[in-house]
């Protein structure tokens, strides 16, 4: 039952919510997606979430090394919500950017990567840096009355 329903992970990693995931594979297995969770954590020792990111990691990986597609096209089909936190999760388990990964899978030696930042023209309004103010801070004393 776990192999299938790690099975299903796979077939379906990408492109749906956390809730239908585990639904489909719940059902897939003919259990409650409560029950799902509480399998796979016994059986597997790891989370519902752990072993989904992993599914949609190891799709990812496949992308990478066998299509042309660009890394936040690959991050979006895998079912990563943007491409940044894909490469945070994919350098915490594999220690390389995905690129420099692609690189290796194809059998090109690495690219160095370069960082470059680029600041926004404007911030948004929660970004903006506050205003600092010349007058000193105001020392509320504490008197009791008698």
């Amino acid at each position: 039952m776990v192999r299938q329903a790690l099975a299903a992970f796979r077939a379906c990693a990408g492109g749906l919510s956390v809730e239908q995931i585990r639904t489909k594979v719940a059902r897939e297995v003919a259990v409650s997606p409560r029950q799902l969770t509480a399998m796979l954590k016994e059986r597997t020792g790891r989370s519902f979430a752990d072993l989904l990111r992993e599914a949609r990691i190891e799709r990812a990986c496949e992308m990478l090394a066998e299509t042309d597609q660009t890394v936040a096209a690959i991050a979006s089909e895998a079912g990563f919500c943007d491409q940044s936190y894909f490469t945070h999760v994919f350098q915490k388990i594999f220690k390389t950017t995905p690129k420099q990964y692609r690189d290796t899978a194809r059998g090109q030696p690495a690219t160095p990567v370069s960082v470059t930042v680029a600041m926004p023209k404007s911030l948004p309004r929660k970004c903006k840096p506050t205003r600092k103010s010349n007058r000193s801070p105001k020392i509320h004393s504490r008197t009791q009355d008698r």
